[in-house]
């Protein structure tokens, strides 16, 4: 029986240092858990920032190079169409790449808009952010 006894407060003791290093990790999680939402809070609405920024850079210049070969075609410029009124490549590239900016650039634009949802409605943010978690 005295082996059991020792086993017994072995067990025990082991079981109630696991018990308090668990209460411990729980305290310290309840704790770190206001400061880690802040700093995801923040991350998310910095990136996407960024993200919306850059993607309105390229959405701008795509408009304003559509613009730009708009005009150029209107005032029948000679890099647009040589004497017998054909496109030149060069003009029909610059269209075609005019196009394939601005895709990109609404795409970009329209992807990073959640950061105004951070600043207007963090809780909800946070709880959507959770949802996609699971």
């Amino acid at each position: 029986m005295s082996e059991e006894k020792k086993t017994d407060e072995i067990l025990e003791k082991v079981v109630s240092e696991f018990v308090d290093n668990l209460n411990d990790g729980v305290d310290f999680a309840s704790s770190q858990i206001p400061q880690v939402i802040e700093q995801l809070l923040l991350w998310h609405t910095v990136t996407g920032a960024i993200g919306f920024v850059i993607g309105l850079v390229i959405l701008i210049s795509s408009i304003r190079f559509i613009v730009f070969n708009v005009k150029s075609y209107y005032e029948e410029r000679e890099w647009v169409a040589n004497h017998c009124g054909v496109l030149n490549d060069g003009y029909i590239c610059s269209c075609v790449l005019s196009v394939m900016l601005f895709i990109p650039g609404v795409i970009i634009t329209l992807n990073h808009l959640y950061w105004i949802q951070i600043l207007v409605a963090p809780k909800l943010y946070v709880l959507e952010y959770a949802s996609q978690l699971v």
